[in-house]
């Protein structure tokens, strides 16, 4: 079933992949050395030198904080179950607004008090 389902879904987005580029080539082509030929080739490059990786994050951080869209339903894992666990409970927290899940960095500043011990511990051994 979920090999169905990443089929499907890169199926759709080669067809979204090549009706935008025959688009967008036949736009450049018939604007040929124009301002809209060299500003959509400088906006093109900048998106295809960017990792994929971030590109997906970034959309889903900004479709959560501007189109109140939440992939909590998602049915995919991004790097590791870990990572994925921590993402659902993030958006879980927000979609429930749930004030006792807040951070206050506590656990940040504890993190780096520990790291810090550490390294000293290394250095006096």
């Amino acid at each position: 079933m979920r090999n169905a389902s990443v089929f499907a879904l890169s199926a759709c987005a080669l067809v979204v992949a090549f009706f935008f580029g025959i688009l967008i080539g036949t736009v450049q082509a018939v604007r040929q050395y124009s301002l809209l030929d060299s500003g959509m080739s400088v906006l093109l490059l900048f998106f295809y030198s960017m990792p994929s990786f971030w590109l997906a994050l970034m959309l889903v951080l900004t479709l959560s904080l501007f189109a109140f869209y939440s992939p909590s339903d998602a049915d995919f894992y991004l790097r590791g179950e870990e990572y994925s666990a921590q993402l659902d409970h993030f958006f879980r927290s927000i979609k429930e607004n749930r004030p006792e899940n807040r951070n206050a960095f506590s656990s940040a500043l504890l993190t780096d008090r520990v790291i810090q011990l550490l390294i000293q511990d290394n250095k006096a051994s």
